[in-house]
Protein backbone atom coordinates (compact mmCIF):
# COMPACT_ATOMS: atom_id res chain seq x y z
CA UNK A 1 0.00 0.00 0.00
CA UNK A 2 1.33 3.43 -0.92
CA UNK A 3 2.01 5.77 1.98
CA UNK A 4 -0.30 8.50 0.69
CA UNK A 5 -3.33 6.19 0.26
CA UNK A 6 -5.11 5.97 3.63
CA UNK A 7 -6.77 2.86 5.02
CA UNK A 8 -10.54 3.01 5.48
CA UNK A 9 -12.47 0.83 7.89
CA UNK A 10 -16.03 -0.29 7.12
CA UNK A 11 -17.88 0.46 10.34
CA UNK A 12 -21.34 -0.53 9.18
CA UNK A 13 -22.85 -1.66 5.90
CA UNK A 14 -26.40 -2.49 4.88
CA UNK A 15 -28.01 -2.53 1.44
CA UNK A 16 -27.63 0.95 0.03
CA UNK A 17 -25.80 2.50 3.00
CA UNK A 18 -22.22 2.13 4.23
CA UNK A 19 -20.30 4.03 6.91
CA UNK A 20 -16.52 4.22 6.67
CA UNK A 21 -13.88 5.68 8.94
CA UNK A 22 -10.52 6.97 7.78
CA UNK A 23 -8.84 7.47 11.15
CA UNK A 24 -5.44 8.48 9.81
CA UNK A 25 -6.93 11.54 8.11
CA UNK A 26 -9.44 12.58 10.81
CA UNK A 27 -9.63 16.34 11.12
CA UNK A 28 -8.31 17.03 7.61
CA UNK A 29 -11.15 19.03 6.02
CA UNK A 30 -9.56 19.35 2.54
CA UNK A 31 -9.00 15.58 2.34
CA UNK A 32 -12.61 14.74 3.25
CA UNK A 33 -13.99 17.40 0.94
CA UNK A 34 -12.05 15.95 -1.99
CA UNK A 35 -12.91 12.40 -0.94
CA UNK A 36 -16.64 13.19 -0.80
CA UNK A 37 -16.58 14.88 -4.22
CA UNK A 38 -14.63 12.05 -5.86
CA UNK A 39 -16.72 9.29 -4.24
CA UNK A 40 -19.95 11.03 -5.26
CA UNK A 41 -18.79 10.96 -8.90
CA UNK A 42 -18.34 7.16 -8.90
CA UNK A 43 -20.95 4.98 -10.62
CA UNK A 44 -23.50 3.63 -8.16
CA UNK A 45 -22.94 6.30 -5.50
CA UNK A 46 -26.08 8.31 -4.73
CA UNK A 47 -24.72 10.59 -2.01
CA UNK A 48 -21.75 11.05 0.30
CA UNK A 49 -21.67 12.79 3.66
CA UNK A 50 -18.22 13.28 5.20
CA UNK A 51 -17.51 14.30 8.78
CA UNK A 52 -13.85 15.36 8.89
CA UNK A 53 -13.80 15.84 12.67
CA UNK A 54 -14.53 12.16 13.30
CA UNK A 55 -12.98 10.83 10.10
CA UNK A 56 -16.33 9.31 9.13
CA UNK A 57 -17.90 9.00 5.66
CA UNK A 58 -21.48 7.90 5.01
CA UNK A 59 -22.07 6.59 1.48
CA UNK A 60 -25.55 5.86 0.13
CA UNK A 61 -25.33 3.70 -2.97
CA UNK A 62 -27.01 1.37 -5.43
CA UNK A 63 -25.74 -2.17 -5.60
CA UNK A 64 -23.01 -3.77 -3.54
CA UNK A 65 -20.54 -1.58 -1.73
CA UNK A 66 -17.72 -3.95 -2.68
CA UNK A 67 -17.95 -2.71 -6.29
CA UNK A 68 -17.76 0.91 -5.16
CA UNK A 69 -14.87 0.12 -2.81
CA UNK A 70 -12.96 -1.51 -5.68
CA UNK A 71 -13.47 1.60 -7.83
CA UNK A 72 -12.41 3.84 -4.93
CA UNK A 73 -9.26 1.78 -4.39
CA UNK A 74 -8.51 1.91 -8.14
CA UNK A 75 -8.85 5.72 -7.95
CA UNK A 76 -6.39 5.71 -4.99
CA UNK A 77 -8.96 7.25 -2.63
CA UNK A 78 -8.47 4.68 0.13
CA UNK A 79 -7.78 1.02 0.77
CA UNK A 80 -10.29 -0.98 2.76
CA UNK A 81 -8.57 -2.38 5.84
CA UNK A 82 -9.61 -4.19 8.98
CA UNK A 83 -11.19 -2.17 11.77
CA UNK A 84 -8.66 -1.57 14.50
CA UNK A 85 -9.22 -3.38 17.77
CA UNK A 86 -10.02 -1.08 20.69
CA UNK A 87 -6.99 -0.11 22.74
CA UNK A 88 -6.53 -1.51 26.23
CA UNK A 89 -7.66 1.79 27.74
CA UNK A 90 -10.74 1.99 25.53
CA UNK A 91 -14.00 1.07 27.20
CA UNK A 92 -16.99 0.23 25.10
CA UNK A 93 -20.29 1.44 26.48
CA UNK A 94 -22.76 -1.41 26.61
CA UNK A 95 -26.40 -1.13 27.51
CA UNK A 96 -27.86 -3.42 30.10
CA UNK A 97 -30.53 -5.81 28.86
CA UNK A 98 -34.02 -4.27 28.89
CA UNK A 99 -35.42 -6.65 31.54
CA UNK A 100 -32.56 -5.74 33.92
CA UNK A 101 -33.19 -2.03 33.44
CA UNK A 102 -36.91 -2.60 33.91
CA UNK A 103 -36.28 -4.57 37.09
CA UNK A 104 -34.19 -1.73 38.53
CA UNK A 105 -36.79 0.85 37.54
CA UNK A 106 -39.66 -1.13 39.05
CA UNK A 107 -37.66 -1.74 42.23
CA UNK A 108 -36.90 1.97 42.56
CA UNK A 109 -40.56 2.88 42.01
CA UNK A 110 -41.50 0.31 44.65
CA UNK A 111 -39.18 2.03 47.14
CA UNK A 112 -40.77 5.39 46.28
CA UNK A 113 -44.22 3.92 46.93
CA UNK A 114 -43.03 2.48 50.27
CA UNK A 115 -41.64 5.86 51.31
CA UNK A 116 -45.04 7.40 50.53
CA UNK A 117 -46.61 4.67 52.70
CA UNK A 118 -48.48 3.16 49.77
CA UNK A 119 -47.65 -0.43 50.53
CA UNK A 120 -50.74 -2.18 49.18
CA UNK A 121 -51.07 -2.55 46.22
CA UNK A 122 -48.65 -0.10 44.48
CA UNK A 123 -45.38 -1.05 46.20
CA UNK A 124 -46.00 -4.80 46.23
CA UNK A 125 -47.15 -4.74 42.60
CA UNK A 126 -44.02 -2.86 41.53
CA UNK A 127 -41.78 -5.25 43.48
CA UNK A 128 -43.54 -8.19 41.77
CA UNK A 129 -42.88 -6.61 38.35
CA UNK A 130 -39.24 -6.03 39.34
CA UNK A 131 -38.82 -9.66 40.39
CA UNK A 132 -40.40 -10.90 37.15
CA UNK A 133 -38.16 -8.69 35.01
CA UNK A 134 -35.07 -9.71 37.00
CA UNK A 135 -35.86 -13.37 36.31
CA UNK A 136 -36.26 -12.58 32.60
CA UNK A 137 -32.90 -10.79 32.62
CA UNK A 138 -31.22 -13.80 34.23
CA UNK A 139 -32.79 -16.17 31.70
CA UNK A 140 -31.72 -13.93 28.81
CA UNK A 141 -28.16 -13.79 30.16
CA UNK A 142 -28.00 -17.58 30.49
CA UNK A 143 -29.25 -18.01 26.92
CA UNK A 144 -26.88 -15.37 25.52
CA UNK A 145 -29.72 -13.11 24.35
CA UNK A 146 -28.85 -9.43 24.05
CA UNK A 147 -25.10 -9.89 23.88
CA UNK A 148 -23.30 -7.37 21.70
CA UNK A 149 -21.93 -8.34 18.29
CA UNK A 150 -18.62 -6.56 18.95
CA UNK A 151 -19.29 -3.63 16.63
Amino acid sequence: MAKDIPAAEVLHSIDGRTRLRVPSRAGEVPFFSALADTLAALDGVMSVRARPLTGSVLVTHDGAFADIAARAEAANLFVIGEAAAPSAGHRRFELAPAPAVGALAMGALGVVQLLQQRVLPPAITLFWYALTLAREAQAAERNGVGESDGE
